[in-house]
């Protein structure tokens, strides 16, 4: 039946990529759908939310920073509390991306080019790790390995906001280097208006 040929398609999907937009399609079901089906249905649509949802960081990710214009085209399929709340979940996948080099080295070229409601909390949670100074140079590679591009630059914000709470003195030496770089002294005052002044 349809339900049976859906189950198949999804799981021929997920052993390539991850379905974002099916997750999130299959979760808002759920949550407003549930009452008026039957018990088979929705263990079914359970199974397949399973199958869907992200496996690896890299994959969870993906979906948390980079579905959907607005933290709510996702959340509001979840119960996850309030926008702080979910802002800090995505600050804190950041942090656990800094530590894995091989997470970093594939999600870095998506997340300078795409667009997203979690890059800015994504950045700041980069800048949260044990070499955040590795991470720029990682950020600054990416960006003039890429070509000619159309950036992003909301990563790199989030980044620089966030370090300028933990190491001041980093934050305005690289802040200098952006300044002295063909590529990013363009974005400069923009790059600048993300770092959190103090008195």
């Amino acid at each position: 039946g349809i339900h049976e040929e859906l189950e198949l398609f999804t799981k021929s999907i997920t052993e390539q990529d991850t379905w974002r937009e099916g997750w999130k399609a299959v979760l808002g079901t759920i949550k407003f759908d549930s009452e008026k089906m039957s018990s088979d249905i929705l263990e079914r649509l359970k199974k397949l939310l399973f199958l869907l949802q992200p496996q690896t960081l890299v994959e969870e990710s993906e979906f948390y920073v980079l579905t959907g214009d607005s933290y709510f085209d996702v959340f509001d399929n979840l119960d996850v509390g309030n926008g702080n709340m979910i802002a800090k979940n995505v600050e804190n996948l950041g942090r656990k991306v800094s530590v894995d080099e091989n997470a970093l080295n594939i999600l870095l070229p998506k997340l300078l080019i795409n667009t997203g409601p979690g890059l800015f909390d994504f950045g700041r949670g980069l800048a949260q790790g044990e070499s955040p100074k590795m991470i720029w140079d990682l950020i600054c590679g990416n960006l003039t390995s890429q070509g000619n591009q159309e950036y992003n630059y909301q990563l790199l914000r989030g980044y620089l906001n966030g370090l300028s709470e933990i190491d001041r003195q980093l934050t305005n030496q690289l802040l200098d280097q952006a300044l002295e770089s063909e590529l990013l002294s363009i974005v400069y005052p923009l790059l600048q208006s993300s770092i959190k002044f103090t008195d």
